[in-house]
This record gives C-alpha cells, structure tokens and sequence, in this order.
C-alpha cells in the first residue's frame, strides 16, 4: 500500500476556496457595481447584487444567459457585444461607455470595463460596469449649455455688427448736410450787407454751435464702435486747472455759480494744486464740461 502526502494540496484547495468565498463576499458587498463573470463563450456565470439592482435580472433569470439581452438593439444589430468580448480576449481590455438596456426596457447610460479571465489559460470573461445616467446627462446640460450661450453670443455680436453698420451709414448720411448747412453759413456771414445785422449774426452763431454739436454728436456715437474694435485713440497731456474753462472755449455755456479766475485763485491760495492729477485727454474732459455745464436759455 503506497501513501501521498496531500497535505500541500488540501491546504490550496482550502486557500482558493477561502479565497473564491471572500471575493464573492466583495461582489456581493459592491451594490454600487454590477460584477458580472462569465464563460468563454460569454454565457453568465456569476452575477452579483449590484448587478440585479442595476440591469433588473435575478442571478437565476440570467444565469446561462449571453449579456446581448443588455445592449440596446442598435448596438446588438452593430455587433458591439461580440466585439467588446473579442476585444477583451485579444488587448487585454474592453472599455464600455454606452447606453444598455434593464429588464423594463428603460435605458441608462452605463460605464464599464470587461477583462479576460485566465488561470494559466483562458476560461472567461469578468465585466464591472457602474450606473453613469446622471453624469451623462449632466454633460449634455453643460453641452447645450454651452451651445446655447454660444448662439447667444453669436446673435449678439450680429446685433452689434448691424448697429456699428448703422451708425456707419447715419454718420455719413448726416454729415453730408451738416457740413453743407456750416458751409452756407459761412458764407452768409462774410457777406458785408448781413455783417451789419446783429440778428443775423446771433443767428448764425447759434447755428455754427448746433452744427458743430450735432457733429460732436456723431462723433460720440462712433466712438462707441471704436471702443469695442478697440480703434478708439486717447492723446493725453497734464491739464492745468487755469487753462480747463479757456480750452473748453464753450460761447454758448453760462457757467454757473463760479467766477472762473476768482475761484481759480482762490482753490490755488487753499493749497490745491493746479494740475488735475494724471495725465489726460483734454479733448475727453471738455466733453465731459460739455455734458455737467448748464446751457444758456
């Protein structure tokens, strides 16, 4: 009678069984996840609880079972679980990002990897897939989103197009008899029989500064096209409170509640500087005057 010492192998037998019980214990445990193993013919397995929570099947209606009863049928009619399968076989691998169908028929967009199983030689498949429906959708929220705002942006910067082509167009437009209007003006008033006239010449000074307002106008509106081109040009200089109200030169602005040299000197004897800070464009500041200064009745 010849005896073998099994000792060795028993305790393998009973380390592969504690450890097939322990990773059954983790599948189970994972609710979160869909675990799922199967033969090399893609058949199921095992089939843990996350995955009864997630695709809807109990381990007994799918046991057996190939997994194409999960993908939505454009994808059966694509081949695309065969082809995840050989994918795993032959790279190692087979990532999985796409929307699979629950026992109701309802879908969701789930994320996954299957992997080949070998145990010296290959025998099957495992696959770990995960709910990712709410993260899916929330891309698409940001997508259209982001399109939204895109054509928002879109339409704007149209709008604005159009406007600057507008003002374009009445600029020019307006110009035209403006410039016609100063002209004839300027002729009238060198004609010697109406130099006489002091009506006459109050008129046509009235007429030169409306004129030149309504150009100043025309002006302003264009420079709000070139701020936003980015063409708009500044000159600055010091500016010298003296010389603020004589560069204005503004014949038809009253100033009010100030003597321009009297209140100058006195700003000067308080200590205030003469010098309005940094420098500046003085042709802004006069418009600025322009605005806040009160017009003659």
């Amino acid at each position: 009678m010849t005896f073998f010492d099994i000792t060795a192998r028993r305790h393998a037998e009973e380390q592969a069984r504690a450890s097939e019980a322990h990773m059954r214990m983790v599948a189970e445990s994972a609710k979160d996840y869909a675990i799922i193993t199967m033969d090399d013919a893609g058949r199921v397995t095992s089939w843990n609880r996350g995955a009864e929570t997630l695709f809807g099947y109990t381990a007994e209606e799918i046991f057996g079972q190939g997994l194409d009863r999960l993908f939505v049928p454009e994808d059966i009619a694509a081949g695309v679980p065969e082809d995840e399968l050989r994918r795993a076989r032959e790279d190692g691998r087979a990532e999985d990002e796409r929307w699979h169908l629950r026992k109701d028929g309802s879908r969701f967009f789930c994320s996954g990897v299957t992997t080949p199983l070998r145990n010296g030689e290959f025998y099957g498949y495992a696959k770990i897939a995960r709910d990712e429906t709410a993260r899916e959708r929330q891309g698409k929220e940001r997508e259209q989103a982001l399109t939204h705002e895109q054509a928002v942006r879109s339409d704007a910067e149209s709008a604005v197009a159009l406007k600057d082509e507008f003002l374009a167009v009445m600029s020019h437009g307006l110009r035209h008899p403006l410039n016609m209007i100063h002209i004839n003006v300027e002729l009238l008033s060198r004609m010697s029989e109406l130099r006489q006239s002091p009506q006459f010449m109050r008129a046509a000074s009235i007429i030169r500064s409306s004129v030149m307002s309504q150009a100043k106008i025309i002006d302003d509106l264009m420079d709000m096209s070139r701020v936003r081109t980015g063409k708009l040009s500044l000159t600055t200089a010091p500016v010298v409170l003296d010389t603020l109200p004589k560069c204005a030169s503004l014949p038809a602005i009253a100033i009010t509640g100030m003597r321009r040299d009297a209140d100058i000197a006195r700003a000067r004897a308080a200590g205030f500087s003469a010098h309005l800070g940094k420098p500046m464009s003085v042709e802004r500041l006069n418009a600025v005057v322009r605005d806040l200064l009160p017009r003659k009745d």
